[in-house]
């Protein structure tokens, strides 16, 4: 896809024309021959430029990323590894760093280590330095798109400013290079973010998702409050008797609501337990429908989440079947002939 790639040279052009990025990086996906020892393997990875780990804010567990100088050929004989890597041909070893591997036929010495869970481009388990030759950057190669570009944008530049800032690199890349079909092929640099080239658009499945969701919490919970309040009816000699032993309406209140936060704790942990039960199954069946749902999980904030849902459902339906009850606290509901209802 033309819209997502450039070659070297007019990576160097936007380098060179643009005021938008605090910096930028460009990579390509590539497959390594590497060698550990006397274990051959094959690793997907990505040759990128020095500032590939800077641009995308992660920094190496153990080690360093690439410096300047090991963008240019001669010194790019760099390698850091996935923490995949590290611990399936390393053994986890903390030595590492400094350790020569074969990649490719050369050999290749370990600067870094990345953190788990941190494979960008997806499935990447190495990292080696993208340096152009001197062939790579003449004019001949601006037909070659075959780099994909990271930026960072400067604090305080909006996107909007970002995308005019690229309209006037892309003009002057067009007058810079007229040799090139670039008005023919309509060429323009534009500017994706990386959270959309990642999830792509799925804000509107997701918020239907959500809605359908609320929707469903929404239906049980008025049925339950149903529920409490002919319970509470049911109840009406026992908060009677409580009433005449001296229980106040704020007492008998708080007793039911915390009857209500019980049944909504119980409610919350049965579903964190399904959902932690059914998760996979979920992942595997909506990967087509929603990227990267297989990296969801139920931590600390789905928890926390969950907790706060569950307490303020319980107050929010439970307050009127609560009040209800407790006017229900009269002398006659202890009357030997006081009506009541069966239960059910």
């Amino acid at each position: 896809d033309d819209r997502i790639q450039m070659s070297p040279p007019e990576f160097m052009d936007l380098r060179r024309l643009e005021h938008s990025f605090q910096a930028s990086s460009a990579y390509v996906s590539l497959g390594y021959n590497a060698r550990v020892g006397d274990v051959p393997e094959r690793i997907s990875g990505a040759a990128v430029t020095p500032e590939f780990f800077g641009v995308l804010g992660v920094a190496p567990q153990l080690g360093r990323g690439f410096a300047a100088d090991e963008g240019k050929r001669g010194a790019d004989k760099v390698v850091v590894l996935s923490h995949a890597v590290w611990q399936r041909a390393f053994g986890a070893d903390p030595q590492v760093i400094g350790r020569s591997i074969t990649v490719n036929g050369s050999p290749s010495t370990v600067i870094g280590v990345m953190p788990e869970g941190f494979d960008f481009p997806a499935g990447a388990e190495l990292w080696a330095p993208l340096a152009f030759s001197d062939q790579q950057l003449s004019p001949r190669f601006r037909g070659f798109h075959y780099l994909r570009v990271l930026g960072r944008l400067r604090p305080g530049v909006a996107i909007e400013r970002a995308r005019a800032d690229m309209e006037r690199v892309s003009t002057q890349i067009i007058e810079g290079a007229p040799e090139y079909a670039y008005v023919e092929r309509h060429f323009a640099v534009l500017i994706r973010p990386l959270l959309e080239d990642f999830v792509g658009d799925v804000r509107p499945a997701l918020t239907l998702l959500v809605g359908a969701v609320a929707l469903v919490l929404l239906i049980a919970c008025a049925n339950v409050a149903n529920l409490m309040l002919i319970r509470a009816t049911e109840r009406a000699r026992e908060i009677g008797i409580r009433a005449a032993l001296g229980a106040t309406r704020r007492r008998l209140v708080r007793q039911l609501l915390a009857e209500s936060l019980m049944l909504a704790a119980a409610a919350a942990a049965v579903g964190i337990g399904i959902a932690w039960f059914t998760l996979g199954v979920i992942a595997d069946l909506g990967a087509r429908a929603f990227p990267r749902l297989g990296e969801a999980g139920v931590d600390f904030g789905v928890l926390g989440f969950t907790a706060l849902v569950a307490v303020g459902t319980a107050l929010v339906f439970g307050i009127v079947p609560a009040y209800q009850a407790s006017q229900l606290a009269s002398y006659d509901s202890l009357r030997e002939g006081a009506r009541s209802l069966g239960s059910g």
